[in-house]
């Protein structure tokens, strides 16, 4: 009898624990009807920002923002905001899905903006862009608004799923609204447009800073073609930069390469023609030289200044990692700076930074605050006019030499050939990678392979022939050093298609498991 009163309380209290567990979830419900909020889905050439201002009526709440997982890759960077300001925000990396969590409860307005990379594709010479239209949250909202923002290049909205009106004011736009948007609701966004953009995305940023009469900015930087079509070296790709910047060189490891500088009233734009044609993913390292202006960064004046250190020079583009050194005149004393560099010396502070994105010009909240030292000599107008007179008198021995330059460019056309060869053997060895994967996938037959691969070979050995006969007559150590370099990883890539070809026949002849075929194949990709 005993044990039945013990069950039948235990019963009990588990039913008033879950009518009360329903009563507080209704609670929460009810005051937090009138919760509404907007997304705003800004795509740009180089990145896209989901902007979802939302308005949390009645109490508290902890707020959680879930991602598809097939988005993952593309998320670059959060940030969150409340009426105070910036708060914390935790990236939760799932199994099925990428979860943002807010720190603490939250009431009142609170903006979560994602930036995403990758955030394009291409089909049928359009741009494609997929995301959720609205915030999967773990709340009701009674009424929900989304407005999609296309690129200002952008020439004309092809497709768009869900269908909706599509305006166009100063840019093209798209509007959503769902009432109400009930808990974890999940519609996916479909749209293709036609654009004259060309996505990039900075790799890294190795940037020298020099500080004295001007501020001199020397930036190696790698970019990424990030989408899968090519990038021609023709169009090329640009970089806004802030209005009063001037462009000194651009330049990669053979020489200088072709830019055009366009200025407006706020902006710089450069457009940079890199030396080859960058197939999807592949890298291209070259060096911008510049001055920025002196009054932007530097205040103060006599005894002490203060610089607000150069990061947002390039915008609208993210860049995944910047190494930032600062150099002061000799003799210049740091008195104070902010955040937390890695390196610090007499007159020089290095920052590592990671997940940037300037969206314009506005001036970084790293300071440092000096006592100037040495400033550099100004040369007086006599000596200005002697080095003139100086000049015009060597002018003959000028003329004298200037014929022997002809020799030194026809040693540099060989140097160019030789590097145009080396790109069309790297592009063979990489249509022979086609070739074998084909021949894996059973496209092809093994006749038709072997025809195709020795074809290609052929190509290859004649590309060699050539590159060695010029090669006889380069003089320079440094050229052949480079090219020395440059073998080196054409053997690599050559022995890498061998592992390839290698791997496909043993997938064929069924001598080795699908797993392990799929392992060594990810491995050499």
């Amino acid at each position: 009898m005993r044990n039945i009163e013990k069950s039948i309380a235990i019963i009990l209290i588990i039913t008033l624990m879950t009518l009360n567990l329903q009563l507080n979830l209704y609670q929460a419900n009810s005051q937090n009807t009138g919760s509404k909020g907007q997304r705003i889905i800004e795509i740009y050439s180089n990145y896209a920002i989901i902007k979802d201002e939302l308005y949390i009526h009645g109490i508290e709440v902890n707020l959680t923002q879930h991602i598809p997982k097939q988005y993952s890759n593309e998320l670059f960077m959060v940030k969150a905001y409340d009426e105070n300001g910036e708060i914390n925000v935790v990236i939760e990396d799932g199994d099925d899905e990428v979860k943002i969590v807010v720190l603490g409860e939250v009431k009142g307005k609170v903006t979560i903006e994602t930036y995403l990379i990758r955030h394009l594709k291409t089909y049928a010479g359009k741009y494609v862009f997929q995301y959720p239209i609205y915030p999967i949250l773990d709340i009701t909202m009674e009424n929900f608004n989304t407005t999609i923002i296309y690129p200002a290049e952008t020439i004309n909205v092809t497709t768009i799923i869900p269908p909706t009106n599509i305006t166009m004011t100063d840019k093209w736009q798209a509007t959503f609204t769902q009432s109400p948007l009930p808990i974890q609701t999940t519609i996916e966004l479909y749209t293709s447009f036609e654009a004259k953009i060309t996505p990039i995305l900075i790799d890294k940023i190795i940037r020298w800073v020099s500080i004295s009469q001007d501020i001199e900015v020397k930036d190696e930087i790698t970019v990424r073609n990030p989408i899968d079509t090519t990038l021609k070296r023709d169009i090329g790709f640009k970089f806004t930069m802030p209005q009063g910047i001037s462009i000194y060189s651009v330049t990669d490891p053979l020489g200088p390469v072709n830019y055009k500088v366009n200025s407006t009233s706020t902006t710089t734009i450069i457009t940079i023609y890199p030396r080859i044609d960058l197939q999807s993913e592949w890298t291209y390292d070259f060096t911008l030289k510049y001055k920025i202006p002196r009054e932007k960064y530097i205040s103060g004046g006599g005894q002490q200044e203060t610089l607000t250190i150069p990061i947002d020079t390039i915008i609208q583009t993210p860049i995944r990692q910047m190494n930032i050194t600062v150099k002061f005149s000799d003799g210049t004393k740091i008195v104070d700076y902010t955040g937390k560099p890695a390196k610090i010396e007499s007159t020089t502070l290095k920052y590592d930074l990671g997940g940037l994105i300037a969206k314009d010009h506005g001036l970084s909240n790293l300071k440092v605050t000096y006592i100037p030292g040495q400033t550099p000599m100004q040369i007086p107008i006599n000596i200005l006019a002697y080095t003139v007179i100086a000049l015009t008198a060597t002018s003959t021995i000028y003329l004298k030499y200037r014929f022997s330059k002809v020799k030194t460019a026809t040693k540099v056309s060989y140097i160019r050939a030789i590097y145009d060869s080396y790109l069309k053997e790297k592009d063979l060895y990489i249509k022979l990678k086609e070739t074998i994967r084909r021949y894996g996938n059973g496209d092809i037959g093994r006749k038709q392979y072997l025809e195709e691969k020795k074809r290609i070979m052929d190509e290859i050995k004649a590309l060699t022939d050539k590159i060695n006969e010029a090669k006889m007559k380069v003089e320079s150590e440094e050229a052949r050093s480079k090219m020395g370099e440059i073998e080196d990883e054409m053997e690599k890539l050559k022995a890498l298609i061998n592992r390839i070809e290698d791997i496909e026949e043993k997938k064929l002849s069924k001598t080795i498991k699908r797993v392990e075929y799929q392992r060594i194949r990810d491995a050499n990709e």
